[in-house]
């Protein structure tokens, strides 16, 4: 954890040697039909990394301290505690990893943390379990009935797990607007205990290569204005560590919507990467520049990252030449790349009343 913190202060005084965290989408096979996604379209997966193929490039150096296993839905994949186990025995620096699941898999769920556990007792695991509205709404924007339920379910079973730290991810989309305090209220009539602390969120965002969302329209600048307001209106829990990074990831976004930019430094190319399951490296999931495969080059992730290309886009990030977005997979990261900033920062972005 202590070398965790050090990497994230390192990162706002320069671009680090090897990224801190690496985001990696394990498959875009997916069991729903969301309305705002679709990944559930793909059905290319003969080209997905191999347990051999993400062991190898574990086995050289990297320096990670925080690897996020998304998808699509990674319970999909069969062999997901093997992947867990290649990259925590090959991460000797990793403080914590963090899977986002819809929750439908229950036992899937169950079963890999008992699987990992049995080698790595120690390692912190993050969960975020997606639910988009109460339960007639969630079901319908996922495509399929019942899952609301088993969301819920599963995120009970990981609450009593030790060193398992789970949340719920709401994306406010199209399909749920208005439906923030209602889905909290929902969630809280079934789960007594939920604090604002036990979730996350998150806006509709679109990305050409990886949700393959990019024909949607986006959500009306005004309509996440005043959702933006609503919800941090609501918030008014103590300063946990998820509380404090929603309201400023949400206040920051207010200033987001004023000019199409990242608020803060991004750390894209910096500090931080995107790997999608057939092996190519992009230094977000938004951008559609690649970096290079890992199945095509036999050069570790800190030698990728000091060569000319990396470079590139790092500058190029710098110059503001990429999508310019403000998703939580990187905005987390650039508001640890810019404490100062980020505690400082007053929330003074585009404002309505409500």
């Amino acid at each position: 954890m202590f070398g965790f913190i050090g990497a994230i202060i390192a990162s706002n005084f320069k671009r680090l040697s090897s990224p801190f965290k690496l985001g990696y989408a394990v498959t875009y096979r997916c069991n729903l039909k969301c309305k705002m996604c679709n990944i559930w379209h793909k059905d290319d997966h003969s080209r997905e990394l191999s347990v051999f193929d993400i062991e190898k490039f574990f086995l050289k150096p990297h320096g990670l301290h925080w690897v996020g296993l998304t998808g699509g839905e990674c319970f999909l994949r069969a062999d997901l505690p093997e992947i867990a186990d290649v990259i925590i025995s090959n991460s000797k620096q990793l403080s914590a990893m963090h899977i986002a699941t819809n929750g439908t898999r229950t036992d899937k769920i169950d079963h890999f943390m008992t699987e990992v556990r049995k080698k790595h007792r120690k390692i912190k695991f993050v969960f975020t379990v997606s639910i988009d509205g109460p339960s007639d709404i969630h079901n319908k924007i996922r495509g399929v009935e019942g899952v609301w339920e088993k969301a819920l379910t599963t995120f009970k079973m990981l609450k009593k797990m030790p060193l398992v730290k789970p949340q719920f991810g709401f994306t406010l989309s199209h399909s749920n607007v208005g439906q923030f305090e209602d889905t909290f209220h929902s969630l809280k009539d079934v789960y007594p205990q939920l604090r604002f602390d036990d979730i996350s969120v998150y806006i509709f965002q679109k990305s050409s290569f990886y949700y393959d969302n990019q024909d949607m329209l986006d959500l009306d600048k005004n309509v996440r204005i005043k959702e933006i307001n609503k919800i941090l209106a609501l918030d008014k829990e103590g300063c946990t560590l998820n509380n404090f990074l929603r309201r400023k990831f949400l206040q920051m976004y207010l200033t987001y919507l004023q000019t199409s930019q990242t608020p803060i430094k991004c750390q894209s190319a910096a500090s931080t990467c995107y790997l999608d399951p057939y092996g190519t490296l992009y230094p977000c999931s938004v951008w559609n520049r690649k970096l290079f495969n890992i199945k095509e080059t036999n050069l570790s992730l800190k030698e990728i990252w000091q060569t000319n290309e990396a470079n590139n886009i790092y500058k190029d990030v710098l110059s503001n030449k990429c999508t310019g977005c403000w998703t939580p997979c990187d905005a987390y990261s650039a508001m640890g790349g810019s404490l100062l900033q980020t505690i400082l920062w007053s929330g003074s972005g585009l404002k309505r009343k409500v």
